[in-house]
């Protein structure tokens, strides 16, 4: 038993050799090599504020988008949280009528935020795209004041506000 696992190890390093081998002959063949804007379609993904990255990673989440039919293997999708918080670029490897499956190209983590919460009266909610980040009272909502980017600079206000109140 030893021999044949032996034998197995060298032959998968005679392999390895092997195709460490240049072939000056090779050539890429006539039709595999194209302008990249003819042959992948670029979509951009604006994912609402407070979804996690590994929420759109699940092949469901993109069902509405597999089902329209536009989107197919090897397009690139560029998602981007409407709160800032991150950014991620995808390639599709897998399309279907029922989901899309994504690799990650990479991600970013621009403000990863803050939940602490340092009042029991004010909370910092994103409000949305235009709105920004607020500092707003829980009682009723009311905002005390918002337009902030990233939630750093909201939570920042918040304990100044409060060092003024108290």
């Amino acid at each position: 038993m030893a021999r044949a696992k032996k034998k197995v190890e060298s032959d998968f390093t005679l392999k390895r050799k092997e195709a460490n081998v240049v072939n000056l002959n090779a050539s890429l063949g006539a039709g595999r090599f194209s302008l990249l804007q003819g042959q992948e379609n670029s979509w951009r993904a604006r994912i609402a504020a407070g979804t996690a990255v590994e929420t759109i990673e699940h092949p469901g989440y993109w069902i509405h988008e597999a089902a329209r039919g536009e989107v197919a293997p090897m397009d690139l999708v560029e998602a981007f949280c409407e709160d800032g918080s991150w950014e991620a670029s995808y390639r599709v490897m897998f399309v279907s009528r029922t989901d899309m499956k994504l690799s990650r190209r990479w991600y970013i983590e621009h403000d990863p935020g803050s939940s602490e919460s340092v009042s029991q009266e004010f909370e910092v909610a994103w409000i949305s795209p235009v709105t920004k980040f607020a500092v707003r009272r829980i009682d009723d909502h009311t905002v005390v004041k918002d337009g902030f980017w990233p939630e750093s600079e909201a939570h920042l206000f918040l304990r100044n506000h409060l060092r003024t109140l108290a």
